[in-house]
């Protein structure tokens, strides 16, 4: 589903550490920006975006095909990340009972910055519909809009916790994922469970994670996104030798 925006965003990180190696500082946002519109245009199917590219260093994009609508971030930091820049966002791996709805669900995502006394003012996830609104109804995972609406399995939301601090930096992570049924030791009352499919397979940048905080299974979750980069360097020969820098 995902695989134009892996291509567009592995493509535009290729870019970014070109720019960083030259150290072309004038007009850096600029630049970038129109070099991830102009990497999605090239992609089969091509409409537009399906919102605005937000900064550079929090990257913030999406576009339209005629077969799906993507959306994604990954924040990447071309220095050393301060320990209170890492943050602690859990990656979100909750295992659920079928009909819960999306408000119930927010909570996972905050209560690791909740601990710390932080927050967040935007919604966990919202629904992503294919060639249609980026920003969909009925179902999502927020406090507020579209949180009502039980999640069931076949539905896309997406998964996009994050934390900002005005005048400092932004830090957000965003996979869109499925909504699969989940298998559990247990079936209270043989109502099911369900739990998330990333279908977004661009690698986090690792120096920005700090695992001593995460749970075994948010490792694991981590991982995943490991393995996307050793699937792209393996089958994309050319950029082997620049995505070690960047995305460590």
């Amino acid at each position: 589903v995902m695989f134009g925006t892996e291509f567009k965003m592995m493509h535009y990180f290729l870019f970014l550490s070109y720019m960083r190696f030259w150290q072309q500082k004038k007009n850096y946002k600029k630049y970038s920006i129109e070099n991830l519109f102009f990497i999605s245009s090239q992609q089969k199917d091509f409409v537009g975006l399906s919102f605005p590219t937000i900064s550079i260093y929090l990257i913030d994009s999406g576009a339209q095909y005629l077969d799906r609508t993507t959306d994604l971030t990954r924040t990447v930091h071309f220095g050393t990340p301060s320990d209170y820049e890492k943050g602690h966002i859990a990656v979100s791996a909750a295992v659920f009972p079928n009909e819960t709805k999306g408000h119930l669900l927010d909570s996972f995502a905050r209560a690791s910055l909740w601990d710390s006394g932080l927050d967040y003012l935007h919604g966990t996830g919202h629904g992503v519909r294919c060639f249609l609104n980026v920003h969909e109804g009925p179902c999502g995972i927020s406090y507020k809009t579209f949180a009502d609406e039980p999640l069931e399995a076949g539905m896309i939301v997406s998964d996009e916790p994050g934390y900002y601090e005005d005048g400092s930096f932004g830090i957000r992570l965003e996979n869109v994922v499925l909504v699969i049924p989940a298998k559990t030791k247990y079936n209270y009352r043989n109502r099911g469970s369900l739990t998330f499919e990333p279908l977004t397979l661009v690698p986090i940048q690792l120096k920005m994670i700090n695992t001593d905080l995460l749970t075994q299974k948010e490792v694991r979750a981590a991982l995943i996104n490991r393995m996307s980069y050793q699937y792209h360097a393996r089958h994309n020969s050319y950029t082997w030798f620049i995505l070690p820098n960047l995305m460590h």
